[in-house]
């Protein structure tokens, strides 16, 4: 697909930009806050009709209004080299990361800044038929059932870490019926050319490709039983007193300012009408338990 041809020439020459709108160098006193974030959009998006609407993007702008005394750098690149970077070289942060064990131990980690949906299954809707009767009361399905009294095929990103119910499901079963499970960097693809019925996408991302490629494509999203189907995201930087000053600045930001109703608001224009009063009622109460 072009539009990830050209993300992945991006990567290779190691794009550095300075955030629009973000406090100008001559605002600089504390140095530079550099945020190492990955393309891969909605997340952040560098190019093409939607360019710099990137809901991570915009929380990041948000956050710097309020540390007007640093000078802000948007700084792109894979997420293996983002995290790579992060353990070697000081002062550096980084947006829409997970909480774990090993990342802590060279991270420092906010408060949550908001909430996303974890990766479900996308079913044409022309084919919900397939799986509603593999759905439990919570809209979550049976992937285990689904396979073994269905025909259906499914679609996904070779190489991608998705949860692990989802990674153990497609280890377990494509050796066996390899023609049921289709690897492709553009699963959308797959869907919209009706060569499998469902696929394992962020309906965020699924928001955004139908967009940017102008498919006649309509989705319905169920939940994947036996995963949990929200997770929260931080902001994390290289552990360092300079990474947990800062840190202390973010937390005291997303306690005294609309951080979090901005950051579900951005997050929530990738999504359908349905799917986003569902996500907007349950990222609240994750955020303000």
């Amino acid at each position: 697909m072009k539009f990830f041809k050209r993300i992945f020439a991006s990567f290779v020459i190691s794009l550095v930009l300075i955030f629009y709108g973000l406090p100008s160098a001559s605002a600089n006193q504390s140095g530079d806050i550099v945020w190492k974030q990955y393309i891969l959009p909605p997340v952040n998006i560098v190019e093409g009709t939607f360019a710099g609407k990137g809901y991570a993007q915009r929380i990041v702008g948000d956050i710097a209004k309020h540390l007007p005394k640093y000078n802000h750098v948007l700084q792109y690149g894979t997420f293996a080299n983002i995290f790579s970077d992060l353990q070697s070289r000081p002062g550096l942060c980084a947006l829409c990361l997970k909480k774990t064990k090993e990342r802590e131990k060279f991270l420092i980690y906010s408060k949550p800044v908001y909430v996303f949906i974890e990766a479900t299954l996308a079913v044409r809707s022309q084919s919900t038929a397939l799986v509603d009767g593999f759905v439990d009361k919570n809209n979550q399905v049976d992937l285990d059932a689904l396979w073994r009294k269905s025909d259906l095929a499914f679609g996904f990103y070779p190489g991608r870490r998705y949860n692990p119910v989802i990674n153990d499901f497609i280890s377990s079963y494509r050796d066996y019926t390899p023609d049921r499970f289709w690897g492709h960097d553009s699963p959308l693809m797959l869907l919209d050319g009706r060569r499998v019925a469902a696929a394992f996408l962020h309906p965020q991302e699924s928001r955004f490709g139908i967009l940017e490629n102008s498919y006649a494509l309509s989705l319905k999203f169920y939940g994947i039983k036996g995963s949990s189907p929200l997770a929260l995201a931080y902001v994390a930087c290289a552990q360092s007193k300079w990474g947990k000053r800062v840190i202390r600045q973010i937390n005291r930001i997303l306690k005294t300012t609309n951080i979090h109703e901005k950051g579900i608001g951005y997050y929530s224009e990738w999504l359908t009408d349905d799917t986003r009063r569902w996500y907007s009622s349950r990222a609240k109460k994750l955020l303000h338990p």
